[in-house]
Formats: structure tokens, sequence, C-alpha cells
């Protein structure tokens, strides 16, 4: 869900449409357009076990625009958002309770400005991502950067946030900022600051630091905290290195502590399922054999506490447990590769109670074991096929059922970079959503063009990449059969 204001699409057209206006007035500015308009169909069949069949089928476009080279220099805008049509039995999946078959949003929507002596000094004015550090904010306000000779720097922002708020959000504000130094050569260390307040209340205030350094190239190393003034405790701790040992290997160990709930909004309804303190601890290795060949395993500990607030029969001990991954990717040729990988997870039962009518139960973190193939391949310059299978047996049965399977086929055809089709159909065996068949029909239009004096033309494309040929963007993932941690 997102605020009244994230609904305004017609804004960014609006906008568009008088910059359009100002431009073949009296005064012909030149300007450069580029972005993309992609249409999704997603058909989504869902069989229950009354038996009763659903069926989703929501339509979505995508746009993205840039519009660089004003005659101003340094200005430009960038904008980003979707609509959806639903044309099946349930509106807006998955959320089948929503009553409107219509939906839209606006992601992003700004001005820029960039000094054109120094880059890296910039302001933006309007809705806007803000990824810097350890902040990353959504919301309608202004932003600005500066970075001085030497690499060191600051950054402010202030506005509205763009979150899930069931009351509105005219009286909600989001504002901070982060500093930055670099001591010595390929090191940074930083340090942040959010405030967010909800109807006028404190709902969210935290400090932030973070630091990277890469003193050789072949090792690095990462590490972020986050300080939260309202539980007074540290709510997120990030550590991470990587070793490049030899020419074709890699080891890597990172340790990641957080409360989820903290980082969430107050009015984020996920935000009270929570509240557990996780822990992770992972170590991996990577070995190519060849150019052709890549290795890899990932051992993970997790553990974690629930505090379950004032009521001590949800209070939890945390209970370690591992995961094991191992993999494989192998290029046949240079038209395509297969992989290989292998999960096992096994959770302990952490014996959260819960009351269902007078009977109490405990409940079970499931484990499985999993594996899943894909392969990949170029047929000619323009058309590639894509397969995948994955396969799930799990500890204990799930409504019933002690495994899930699926099998998807994906069929592109890319000619130029301007366009790209996508088909793609999968069947499913899933004890989880028992879902038995979702289909993706996808197709994209790169645009890019320059104008001047109230006429158009296109550019021509970048040379392709990769083998010559163009990269496909639009395949969906496989689906996670299992929703356990880490899907």
């Amino acid at each position: 869900m997102v605020g009244p204001m994230a609904k305004a699409p017609g804004a960014c057209l609006l906008l568009v449409g008088g910059m359009l206006v100002a431009v073949c007035g009296p005064r012909a500015w030149a300007l450069r357009m580029e972005g993309s308009l992609r249409s999704h169909l997603y058909l989504r069949e869902e069989r229950l076990r009354d038996p009763h069949e659903e069926f989703y089928a929501p339509l979505r476009q995508y746009m993205t625009l840039h519009v660089t080279e004003f005659n101003t220099p340094g200005w430009s805008f960038h904008g980003a958002g979707w609509f959806r049509q639903d044309f099946g039995e349930e509106s807006n999946y998955p959320y089948p309770d929503a009553d409107d078959p219509f939906e839209s949003e606006l992601l992003t929507g700004y001005l820029e400005w960039r000094d054109p002596r120094q880059p890296n000094t910039y302001a933006r004015f309007g809705r806007q991502f803000l990824f810097e550090g350890t902040l990353y904010e959504r919301f309608d306000g202004v932003s600005f950067s500066k970075q001085f000779h030497g690499g060191h720097g600051f950054s402010l922002f202030g506005g509205a946030p763009v979150i899930s708020d069931y009351g509105g959000r005219s009286e909600d504000r989001v504002g901070g900022g982060r500093l930055w130094i670099r001591p010595w050569s390929g090191a940074e260390l930083g340090g942040s600051y959010v405030r967010r307040t909800d109807n006028r209340e404190l709902d969210r205030e935290t400090f932030s630091q973070d630091f990277f350094w890469r003193p050789f190239h072949w090792v690095e190393f990462s590490e972020q905290a986050t300080y939260d003034t309202i539980t007074d405790e540290i709510v997120d701790l990030s550590l991470f290195s990587a070793f490049k040992f030899h020419p074709r290997a890699k080891f890597t160990l990172s340790y990641d502590e957080s409360i989820p709930s903290a980082l969430l909004p107050q009015t984020s309804v996920l935000s009270v399922f929570s509240n557990d303190k996780i822990e992770e601890l992972a170590a991996s290795l990577e070995f190519s054999p060849d150019r052709d060949w890549r290795l890899w395993g990932t051992l993970v500990r997790y553990d974690s506490e629930s505090p379950g607030g004032a009521n001590p029969l949800f209070h939890v001990e945390g209970k370690p447990y591992w995961e094991y991954r191992l993999g494989t990717r192998y290029h046949y040729s240079d038209d395509g590769h297969l992989s290989l990988e292998l999960r096992h997870l096994e959770p302990p039962e952490q014996g959260i109670r819960f009351i269902e009518g007078d009977e109490r139960h405990e409940s079970i973190d499931n484990g499985f074991d999993r594996i899943r193939i894909t392969n990949h391949h170029w047929v000619n310059n323009w058309f590639w096929v894509s397969t995948d299978a994955a396969a799930t047996y799990y500890r204990d049965e799930v409504n019933g059922s002690p495994h899930s399977f699926s099998v998807g086929q994906t069929l592109g055809y890319r000619p130029t970079k301007r366009v790209e089709a996508v088909a793609t159909l999968r069947y499913i065996d899933s004890a989880v959503d028992n879902t038995e068949f979702e289909a993706l029909f996808s197709v994209t239009y790169w645009f890019d063009r320059r104008i001047l004096g109230c006429g158009s033309q296109d550019l021509p494309a970048d040379p392709p990449g990769y083998g010559g040929r163009w990269l496909p963007h639009s395949e969906i993932p496989a689906p996670a059969v299992y929703r356990g941690p880490n899907p």
C-alpha cells in the first residue's frame, strides 16, 4: 500500500507535457528523451482445496523517462511509473480484497540539477529514491549532495515519506543527511541521521555509521551499524570481507544482525510481524577451474530470538541452525550455460506457542532439501531459450504434501536493442500456494530520441554486448515454492 500521492502517474505526464509545450514555444529548445515502455500480461491459476479455482490476469504497463540535454546546462528530468488493469476473477493480485481492478503509481518523478564543473554535486526536486551509505528512503521533497575535491562530502534531504500509511500523510515528515570522508585511498567513512514523523509523532529516529576499505584489488572490508533512539539499541549491524586469494578463487565472510521491525515505519503492517532479533553468519567460497566453469559453496548459520512483547508465553530463546548451499555453472559454449544448485536447511522447532480454539500448539520452522537446474541458450543472434526446473522436499509435510516442484520454459526474441518480446510458461505443483499454472507475456520497447525545433530523430543504438548479442532483460525469476528463510 502507498500513500494517496503515490497513485498519481498523471503528474509525471503533465510535467512532461508542460515541458514539451515549452519546447515547441517561441524558443525551440533541443532535448533528448530516453526511456522504456514495458507491457506485462501475467496469467496465474490457483486451485484451492474446496475445490475452487481462482484465475488472475493483471496487465501491467511500466514506463521510465529521462529528459536531458536542455539548453540550460546541468538540468534533467527523471521519472518512472506503472499502472495495472486486472482482467481475471480477482482484482489486484496479490491483494484479492481490493475493490478497484485498476491501480497506478508514480515511482519517481524529479528534476535534477548537476554542477557542470563538478558532476558529483547535485540537487533533486520531486519524488525520488535516496540510496547513499546506509540511507534508503523514498519521499516527495528535496535532496542536495555536495562532494569536494579529495572525495569528502555531505548530503541533506527532507520531505514527505512515500510509505504504507492508513491515515494519510498530510502531517508526515522525513529528513536527515549523511557526512562522509575518505581518509585515504580506497576507504570511505560515513555517518547518517534520519528522522521520520507520523501525524507529528516520532515514528523513527536513527543514527548510522558505515565504513568501506579496499587496501588492495584482491581484498575489501565493509561495516555498517544503525542505532535507534526509540528502542535505545543497535537495530542493524553488518560486517563483510572478501579475499581473492587466487586469480580463480575468492572467499567471503559476512555477519548480519538486525531487528526488522525497528527498520520499518510503525505505520507499516509488516512491522508487527518482524519483532525478532535475527543473526546470520555466512561463509562462501568460489572457484573457477577455467573460464567456462564456476563452482561455489556457502555455509550459513542462523540464530533468532523473539522478544514477544510483554507476554512471556511468546518469548523464545534463539536456537541456531545451519543451511548448506552448493552450486555450479558451466558455459558449454559461447551460446549457452547450464547451472545446478543444491540447498539443505533443517531448523529446530522453536516452540512458539499459539492458541487455536481451546488447544495449544507449537509452530515448526520447516526444513527442506532443494535442487534446481537451469539452462540458458542462444539459438541465434536474436532468439534465446531458457529452461528451469526445481524440486523441494520438506522435513515436515506442508498442507499434507511432502514436496513441491516446478518446471518452466522461456522464449525470448530481441532482434535489436529497441525491442524485446518474452514468453514464459510454468507449471507448479506447490504445497504452499496450490498454484498449477502461471505465464508471463512481455514486450519491451526502448526509445532514445533527440527533439530539435519540434522535430525528432532516433539516435543510433549502442553496439551489442557479450557475444555480439543483446542480453535478455525480461525473464521472470523461478518461483519460491517454499517461503522459508532466503527462499
